[in-house]
């Protein structure tokens, strides 16, 4: 077991040491790229949109993995920045959607275009072979991730009494 733990540490000092220098170099700074002045979390929240165009905040934390204050505290951000907007719902007052706002929908699809660039780039440095193993590689990775997850959530299901 020890020696799983070490490869793994490995594998995450690399990931520590590679994912700045890749970010330094896909993500080009200046107002010609919106993505540039993004945190993770607020990426993360825009990006669920391409799913549907709006969502109740609790809908919305929990696509995102968040905790209901924590994505209240980044759609207040993007709600500053006009990129989101909050309505209430015409039936329920007590309900209140988070949607795009027009300025939202022009910044995601310049961040679309700058991911697929960003892609196309990374992609042309390695050959077909090479392009091939990656992809393989991780949907394997994000199929053994799904499966972590969902055993992980059902242990701590059943921790709790299968409440």
């Amino acid at each position: 077991m020890q020696d799983i733990f070490e490869r793994i540490e490995k594998v995450r000092k690399m990931f520590m040491r590679i994912m700045p220098r890749m970010e330094s170099q896909l993500i080009a700074k200046g107002a010609e790229n919106p993505i540039a002045n993004l945190t993770i979390s607020e990426l993360k929240i825009l990006n669920i949109f391409k799913d549907q165009s709006r969502y109740k905040m609790s809908e919305l934390a929990n696509a995102c993995g968040m905790p209901l204050p924590t994505a209240t505290h980044v759609v207040d951000k993007l709600v500053k920045n006009n990129l989101v907007k909050r309505t209430l719902d015409e039936n329920d007052r007590r309900v209140i959607f988070v949607e795009f706002t027009e300025e939202g929908k022009k910044v995601m699809a310049v961040c679309e275009v700058h991911h697929k660039e960003n892609v196309k780039k990374m992609m042309s440095a390695l050959d077909k072979k090479d392009q091939e193993r990656l992809i393989s590689t991780l949907e394997q990775f994000a199929i053994v991730m799904e499966e972590i997850s969902e055993k992980m959530e059902k242990k701590g299901k059943e921790k709790e009494g299968g409440k």
